[in-house]
């Protein structure tokens, strides 16, 4: 395939995933990215994510960048991100080796300016490389606990304590919950938990669910 355009599909097919997350998981820069055309429709994407939290609807990309429209994106959205990153590598081996050749030809001796140039490519593609498996706390974080909060907003409430106060103030159990009672209130704690009703049907049903909590 040719490289042309290849910043532009990958963008317009991510946009029409209309998953943030797979924008933010992708990890894209500018330095994916060629000349200023590409450049600046990634840049406005990347705005309006960091901005409305959502990838613009296909309609308001277009109306933004009306080239786009005439732009095919057949395939799934990793198919133009790993052509991306391939665009990146190549271009980054085809500059080092003929700037460190440029180095030696004017000075044959020069073969530690040539190497450190043929070095310089190999970080560049090593940290793109690995930029998958590098976390940054401060941009991705506070995404990882709203996608938790979202995921476990979505289950079942698991259990109340039938203790209206108590179930007040922890909202009911939720996977990965920990719930320590410490203190002693003035009433309604040890009367409530000795009861036969709280016995059967909350810490019976606590146990009972103890193992699917922690499966």
């Amino acid at each position: 395939m040719s490289t042309f355009q290849l910043g532009l599909k990958a963008v317009r097919r991510l946009c029409e995933d209309k998953n943030p997350l797979l924008w933010h998981k992708a990890k894209l820069s500018d330095v994916l990215f060629n000349g200023d055309y590409e450049m600046e429709v990634f840049g406005w994407v990347n705005h309006h994510v960091n901005s409305y939290k959502k990838l613009p609807a296909i309609e308001t990309l277009i109306s933004k960048f009306p080239e786009l429209k005439d732009v095919p994106t057949p395939e799934p959205s990793k198919y133009y991100l790993d052509l991306l990153d391939n665009r990146f590598v190549y271009g980054q081996i085809d500059s080092a080796n003929i700037e460190s050749q440029g180095i030696l030809a004017k000075d044959p001796k020069a073969v530690d300016a040539a190497l450190a140039r043929m070095r310089l490519c190999l970080d560049a593609t090593t940290r793109q490389k690995l930029r998958m498996q590098i976390m940054d706390l401060g941009n991705e974080a506070p995404l990882m606990v709203l996608n938790e909060y979202h995921k476990i907003n979505a289950k079942e409430t698991l259990i109340d304590f039938g203790w209206p106060s108590l179930d007040t103030m922890v909202n009911t159990l939720m996977p990965g919950d920990v719930v320590s009672f410490v203190g002693r209130p003035a009433s309604g704690k040890r009367l409530r938990t000795h009861t036969p009703d709280f016995s059967k049907k909350v810490l019976g049903k606590l146990m009972s669910r103890y193992h699917k909590v922690n499966a």
